[in-house]
């Protein structure tokens, strides 16, 4: 994905062959998973658990994200859930700081 034509996220998305219930065109692939998974596999991503974990940008990233070796980056490993609490998608998302950034409200309750 890019932001002002510089890259800002790669993803990595895996699912299973055996969920997919129709034949497709590999352009497909390149549109959004979740319409993949409606269109070809017939099945919903209901809620995703992700881990962050900091990255440094090294081998194939360093080209990716045009980031320098070493550069910091976040990876969020992702697990989406279909209907049934099965797990029907992995994804390896790294995003580029500071074109990316993250923040976190907390709030006494």
């Amino acid at each position: 994905f890019l932001a002002d034509a510089q890259p800002a996220i790669f993803c990595k998305d895996v699912l299973p062959v055996a969920l997919v219930a129709e034949g497709y065109q590999d352009i497909e692939l390149e549109g959004p998973i979740f319409e993949f998974l409606q269109r070809r596999c017939r099945l919903d991503v209901k809620h995703v658990l992700a881990s962050i974990v900091p990255r440094v940008a090294e081998g194939e990233l360093v080209d990716l994200l045009g980031s320098r070796p070493g550069e910091a980056l976040l990876q969020f490993d992702e697990t989406g859930y279909g209907d049934d609490n099965r797990p029907i998608l992995f994804s390896r998302i790294f995003y580029k700081d500071p074109i990316i950034r993250f923040t976190n409200l907390r709030t006494k309750v």
